[in-house]
């Protein structure tokens, strides 16, 4: 194979994956506004969504030894309560 034809393969290869990524951006109702230099892509978008985004899902929950667990008013209980469900 040629660099030539490598070039074609990358370029389509490319296109596919920006086609794509923005497929998945209009799916999940992003704003995609390209003015931003490191998210100009459609592709580069969707990683920055994926690698940010935290999956809903049960975890359990560790409480540090040193948390105050008796001196905090009670909108902070019922915030932290919020955050553990």
């Amino acid at each position: 194979m040629n660099q030539l034809d490598e070039t074609v393969i990358e370029k389509k290869f490319l296109g596919n994956l920006n086609k794509i990524a923005s497929e998945l951006i209009t799916a999940h109702q992003l704003r995609f506004k390209q003015e931003i230099e490191y998210l100009n892509l459609p592709l580069l978008r969707w990683l920055n969504f994926r690698f940010r985004y935290v999956v809903p899902q049960s975890r359990q929950v560790v409480f540090s030894d040193n948390f105050p667990k008796t001196d905090i008013t009670q909108d902070t209980e019922n915030a932290l309560q919020n955050l553990v469900n």
